[in-house]
Order: C-alpha cells, then structure tokens, then sequence
C-alpha cells in the first residue's frame, strides 16, 4: 500500500489519499478532507487540558497525561508555545517573534500557521475567533 502525499484543493481544502495497488487495479482513496485553516489576528488560542510542558535541553516536551502522549517542539516552536500560553492571542505572538528573529512577517505566518495545523490535528490547541 502507497501512501500519497496531502494535497490542496483549492487553497481551502486538504485531501489526503492513499493509493491501493493490486495486480489487477490500482485506486487512490480518499481518506480525510478538511478545511485548511485560514490564521487570523485575532484568533483566540486555547492550550487543552491535562497537557505539562517543560523545556530540556532547548526543546519543549510536552506530555499528554490522559492520552499518554508526548510531543516534543525544537527551539522555535517551543518559544511559540510559550507565547501560545502567554497571550492566548495570535497577533501578540507575530508581534513578539517579528521582534526575535529575521524573518518577513509573510513567512512567519506562513510558518506558524503550519505548526498551529499541526498541534490542531494533534489536539493540543483549539481556536476561536473573536
């Protein structure tokens, strides 16, 4: 069994597949469709329940205590967390890292959305709009 990788559909989706091949026929299944999230200012972030963070050795660890998860963020993605926390909001924490690192506020976002999908899927986050 193939796995394809996760396509967009018209910017507002993502598609994952899977593609089954026999020696008789060969199909792409899709397996998941959700909606690509769109990062706004104003966004309200809410850490969820039951997760302790400690930073070690200059990455996060985060452990999930009722899913007997752990996830672990390099040094950025640990300082978003932090600030994830601190604020609750998502324009103080584009704010705060424009000031920290040289990076145009385009990529940032676009980096930061990626990583707010990622713990989304994970379920360590929740949003909501203002």
């Amino acid at each position: 069994m193939l796995i394809a990788p996760t396509l967009p559909l018209a910017g507002y989706f993502q598609v994952s597949t899977k593609t089954v091949a026999s020696q008789l026929f060969s199909a792409t299944i899709v397996t998941r469709i959700h909606p690509v999230m769109i990062m706004h200012p104003d966004h309200l972030v809410t850490v969820a329940s039951g997760l302790i963070s400690q930073q070690v050795a200059g990455e996060t660890l985060i452990f999930d205590i009722e899913g007997e998860r752990s996830f672990t963020l390099d040094g950025i993605g640990g300082r978003v967390w932090e600030l994830l926390q601190e604020h609750g909001r998502l324009e103080p924490v584009v704010k705060t890292l424009l000031g920290e690192f040289d990076v145009s506020r385009d990529q940032l976002e676009m980096d930061l959305q990626s990583l707010l999908e990622q713990l989304l899927d994970a379920g360590l986050i929740s949003l909501k709009t203002v």
